[in-house]
């Protein structure tokens, strides 16, 4: 295997978006300048914050963090002008209301260090901090290093935000895609573009922490939904890409129908997440999508039986 150009002391740009996280950005940063790597630098974003969250990062600028004011453009957007402002060959993104363990850029580094220029990034997996402060790690993720395909994006995201990336992808793929603004799956949109030029690695270790706070992006699955549906109706009818057979096709709309069902059954839209199993049934009734979802088998006729039964609980009582 050809040797990568990338050196182990090769500096690492971290990139910060923030948008109204006072409450996190702190430890965001904090974070960041703890890492066990160097040289790093670390750039916030602020996208138009009507709070504190700029005053907090700037507070950061004695430590070599620097702060860029923008209006409000979206999550999208914020990345992007982060990559126009930095130099670095490698670039890490850092949601502002997530954090790094300590380790994070030196493992993430480690593996890159073994691959050649045709590895356009490294992911990692995440924990999870959920809302009564508790951590939790799930078990639902590769338990080993595996290289991500283009077709195994289509039927999930398959690894956080927080990833490794050479700047060669954006030169090469474009940016994230600012017309997301506020929807979901802008990043996911991203790596499909990149899997269509470059090969993707994504290792097991756990070294971001993804906070729950109800306030998340995903929190809202219409609005997740609509980027979901953006992302995968994009990259079907993608110029760089084959068309997709009609299997393929059927499925990667029945995973999507899938995970809405879900979506929907936590925000407890029971007549929606009914309607979605349904759909997701109606499209690939046959065995074997649960895999692809990364789903229990019998896992949509379960959903649908359940969004049916809770849906039916909480119709009023009819008066004699």
């Amino acid at each position: 295997m050809t040797r990568p150009s990338i050196a182990p002391s090769s500096r690492i740009s971290i990139v910060v978006p923030a948008y109204n996280y006072e409450r996190y950005i702190a430890r965001a940063i904090e974070s960041a300048l703890a890492q066990d790597y160097q040289p790093i630098e670390i750039l916030v974003v602020n996208d138009g914050s009507t709070d504190q969250t700029a005053t907090i990062a700037a507070s950061f600028e004695p430590k070599g963090v620097r702060l860029i004011n923008q209006p409000n453009q979206g999550l999208a957007a914020a990345r992007n002008t982060g990559i126009a402002n930095t130099t670095s060959d490698l670039l890490l993104f850092l949601d502002a209301d997530d954090f790094l363990e300590p380790h994070a850029v030196s493992t993430l580094m480690s593996e890159f260090d073994q691959r050649d220029a045709s590895w356009g990034l490294v992911a990692c997996q995440a924990k999870v901090l959920l809302q009564d402060g508790s951590l939790f790690s799930p078990d639902s993720g590769p338990q080993q290093s595996v290289e991500v395909a283009w077709t195994d994006l289509m039927f999930g995201s398959r690894f956080p935000c927080c990833v490794l990336i050479r700047r060669t992808v954006f030169k090469q793929c474009g940016p994230f895609d600012a017309a997301y603004h506020h929807l979901g799956c802008e990043d996911r949109d991203m790596w499909l573009r990149t899997a269509e030029r470059f090969r993707l690695w994504s290792i097991p270790d756990k070294l971001v922490v993804v906070a729950f706070h109800g306030a998340n992006m995903s929190s809202n699955p219409n609005r997740q939904l609509a980027g979901i549906h953006r992302c995968l109706t994009k990259a079907l009818t993608s110029q760089n890409k084959p068309r997709q057979n009609l299997p393929f096709r059927l499925k990667v709309w029945a995973v999507f129908h899938t995970n809405a069902t879900l979506l929907h059954s936590q925000a407890r839209h029971h007549a929606r997440a009914a309607w979605h199993a349904f759909l997701s049934l109606l499209l690939w009734p046959l065995p074997g999508l649960s895999r692809l979802a990364g789903r229990p088998s019998g896992f949509r006729a379960r959903r649908l039986a359940i969004a049916l039964r809770d849906g039916f609980h909480l119709q009023p009582k009819s008066s004699s």
